[in-house]
């Protein structure tokens, strides 16, 4: 808290490039870094076209699906509920002033309302 600021530092958005790329980079003009981008983009569709014929994957993929079903009906039901009850409120006249999302009602429901375990 050196900064005077609260919370977790900032995570470095280019934590996965090496040095030797960031200062090559910099030492580029704006056509080869706009060559190099082409380049990289060029290796992501690479990357996503093995992704999707990597036949490990896809089975892993649908088994987690087949797997987590009943989980994401629950959680889609769960969101319903809390939706409708809003909705009963609103045509109550009673503003619930959640509108937050289903994590924000979770911390209220753990939290009795305080942001703090009981």
């Amino acid at each position: 808290m050196a900064n005077g600021k609260r919370g977790r530092p900032k995570k470095d958005p280019f934590d996965l490039l090496t040095a030797e790329f960031k200062d090559a980079v910099a030492g580029e003009n704006a056509e080869q870094i706009n060559l190099r981008i082409a380049e990289i983009a060029k290796a992501e569709f690479t990357n996503i076209e093995l992704m999707k014929a990597d036949p490990d994957l896809q089975a892993a993929k649908a088994e987690v699906k087949t797997c987590s079903q009943q989980y994401r009906d629950n959680s889609k039901t769960n969101g319903q509920k809390i939706a409708f009850c809003r909705q009963v409120l609103g045509d109550q006249g009673k503003d619930n002033t959640g509108g937050q999302g289903l994590a924000a009602d979770l911390v209220q429901a753990f939290t009795g309302g305080t942001g703090t375990a009981e």
